[in-house]
């Protein structure tokens, strides 16, 4: 991939250099995972039956890696407790951050969101692990919501969760 920016992209992988989507791809096949890529540069990875999106936004200047739970539930009627749940997983871990949303038919929306500044650029070692604890976070902090979510609503869980 053509380095378009302004800086001076080494051959060392030891140095740091700009974060580019196609950065981020080869980081996520050396941690062994298929991508898939979507529209604006957009990555798409599953982990231990969760699917990702890893995101470099616009400027450079970070990294998101996303997952998104669409829980079937009508955000009016779970929207107090789901944010609670959100909100004791906010105050006891750092990242990722959760946050609830209402999708276009009304239903409830958990989204873990992992954010890592990278405007200086980072090595491939760096990267790795920024991707690495970016999945590992969103999964884990998914798992959480869907578990509170069952426990809140008295739901049984569903074979593919």
């Amino acid at each position: 991939m053509a380095n378009k920016s302004l800086h001076l992209v080494p051959n060392d992988s030891l140095i740091p250099h700009p974060v580019t989507p196609g950065h981020l791809e080869e980081s996520l096949h050396r941690l062994n995972h298929t991508v898939r890529r979507g529209p604006t540069d957009l990555l798409h990875v599953s982990a231990d039956s969760t699917d990702l999106r890893v995101l470099l936004h616009g400027d450079g200047s970070h990294i998101c890696v996303e997952t998104q739970w669409n829980t079937d539930l009508p955000f009016e009627e779970v929207e107090l407790s789901l944010f609670a749940a959100a909100d004791s997983w906010n105050r006891d871990s750092p990242f990722p951050t959760i946050f609830t949303a209402k999708d276009a038919s009304g239903g409830a929306v958990i989204v873990a969101s992992f954010n890592h500044v990278c405007g200086a650029g980072l090595t491939d070692e760096q990267t790795d692990h920024v991707l690495e604890t970016g999945i590992k976070s969103c999964i884990r902090a998914a798992k959480y919501m869907i578990s509170v979510t069952h426990t809140i609503l008295q739901m049984p869980p569903s074979a593919d969760e």
